[in-house]
């Protein structure tokens, strides 16, 4: 394709305009449709570059494609770079290593559950990777023991903090932040985010070590719920 019809194309797209509908419930109940612009791409290239991403990165993508964390951190990210991503149709830690060996896997990714698994089947059975970095979201009590054993079983992850409301890492490490920093915290805020703890019932911002429920603003925060004004 030419460049003046790429140009064309990026011409025509408003980004401001529907890119996509991330489904989530959380706790709350029915599913509800996310709907996000084009401008959370930004984002993602951002998290690229803290990363140190390049297009000789093999991520392994076991994780739901319709979620977020698959969505832009594997997906799109793989896009951005130019590099390789390894699919499976369902998550098996026993295939997914194997692969990973055989594919020469440069990035893992998952939750605590996922990396349990993974841990699991590499004392079962030793494979000879390749990976030099993963995304494992860390800093709970639950959490810390288990991506502990990671670092030394697998490689460095970061951890961060995001949800389909406000895009996949509005929080993140870097790997150059100290061990105790990716495994026992969520990072710093990305750029243009802001946040504040506060008091559910007053809406006044807690103080220091004052548990309270975390408000989110920033660039690329959701335009809303489909058909839930």
């Amino acid at each position: 394709i030419s460049d003046t019809a790429l140009a064309a194309r990026a011409a025509a797209v408003d980004p401001d305009s529907l890119m996509m509908l991330a489904y989530t419930s959380g706790t709350t109940g029915n599913p509800k449709g996310v709907m996000h612009s084009h401008i959370p791409i930004r984002s993602t290239h951002e998290r690229a570059q803290v990363m140190g991403y390049t297009n000789h990165e093999v991520h392994m993508n076991y994780l739901p494609l319709f979620h977020i964390y698959a969505f832009s951190e594997i997906v799109m990210m793989s896009v951005l770079c130019g590099s390789r991503h390894v699919m499976m149709d369902v998550f098996d830690a026993e295939k997914a290593l194997d692969l990973a060996e055989a594919e020469g896997a440069t990035v893992l990714h998952g939750f605590e559950a996922h990396w349990l698994d993974l841990l699991t089947a590499q004392e079962r059975k030793p494979r000879t990777l390749k990976v030099r970095i993963g995304t494992l979201p860390s800093g709970v009590e639950s959490t810390i023991p288990i991506a502990e054993r990671v670092q030394d079983t697998f490689c460095p992850t970061i951890s961060g903090f995001g949800m389909s409301e406000t895009w996949a890492y509005v929080s993140v490490n870097n790997p150059l932040h100290t061990r105790e920093q990716r495994v026992h915290g969520s990072g710093y805020p990305m750029n243009d985010y802001e946040f504040r703890v506060v008091n559910v019932e007053t809406g006044e911002e807690q103080t220091i070590d004052e548990p309270g429920e975390l408000w989110v603003r920033g660039y690329a925060v959701m335009k809303g719920y489909w058909d839930k004004p």
